[in-house]
């Protein structure tokens, strides 16, 4: 039997808050192709799971040798020993992420085999994996914030950025041709924790540690909480107060850049010590 082909008119008139009717009305025109296209994207983000936790592992363990050759920076026996462990780490993040990539490649390549040939199917596989690629970037840059490296956390942030710019023009795009098929941005959880641990924030690093290695998990993960929401509080104040800076145009810009610097290098300061006292609260539960 003739499948029925809506004229683009009637996708326009289709109501654009209702995604579930635009994705039935796909499934009636292309059967189960779309179905198969939401498979394939569910399982592109299994493997980026997998993938994430194993990631979080390996990267928690290099933060945690780091921690460890600065206590023994006495011992260069020690510290030799420290980084090729922390190179065996590196070169298996690398094996890692090379068979993610390959794992998610197969995948796209069945996706297009699906959508070949059909430009709304193509668009909204190229909706849907893109607003997809912006959520599992923003997934790993607020796993690495919660860690140690600061140019990890960055390269993430930045592939973020880029990933959620390409999702928003792809929805702006098929929802002018076809109708709205992304849902509303997810609005995200907040915490807030009615306790004061503010003397870990004045600890040195050292008496952290004897501070917290015979804690149980009951007083350790509030800890961890708590550290956390200090981080990311810093983060937040910092964007703020540099916006701000970067807004005065009366200064001149060798005055913004040096006191942008400054207010940076404060801030940083502050976040690395919060990020290594995680690490070793962490090694503790």
């Amino acid at each position: 039997m003739e499948r029925r082909i809506l004229e683009f008119n009637q996708w326009k008139n289709l109501n654009e808050s209702d995604s579930d009717s635009i994705v039935n009305a796909l499934s009636r025109m292309f059967g189960g192709r779309v179905s198969k296209i939401d498979a394939i994207l569910s399982d592109i983000k299994k493997a980026h799971s997998e993938y994430a936790d194993e990631w979080e592992d390996v990267i928690t363990d290099i933060d945690a040798l780091d921690v460890e050759k600065t206590q023994a920076k006495s011992d260069p026996a020690e510290v030799k020993k420290i980084d090729r462990m922390v190179a065996r780490k590196k070169q298996l993040l690398e094996a890692l992420n090379i068979k993610k990539a390959k794992d998610i490649k197969n995948l796209e390549e069945k996706a297009q085999k699906i959508y070949k040939g059909n430009a709304r199917l193509k668009a909204y596989w190229e909706s849907e994996s893109s607003k997809l690629s912006a959520e599992l970037a923003e997934e790993m840059y607020k796993r690495a914030k919660e860690l140690s490296d600061d140019s990890v956390s960055n390269e993430l942030y930045s592939k973020y950025e880029k990933a959620l710019l390409k999702s928003k023009e792809r929805d702006e795009s098929f929802r002018e041709k076809y109708g709205k098929l992304i849902s509303q941005e997810r609005q995200s959880d907040s915490s807030t924790f009615n306790f004061s641990l503010d003397p870990y924030l004045k600890m040195d690093q050292a008496s952290f540690e004897r501070e917290v290695k015979d804690m149980d998990k009951d007083q350790l993960n509030p800890l961890i909480k708590y550290l956390r929401t200090e981080r990311n509080e810093r983060y937040a104040m910092m964007d703020t107060e540099r916006e701000a800076l970067e807004r005065k145009s009366s200064s001149p810009k060798s005055d913004i850049k040096q006191r942008v610097k400054e207010l940076s290098d404060r801030y940083m300061k502050e976040i690395r010590d919060l990020r290594t006292k995680i690490t070793i609260a962490k090694k503790y539960v």
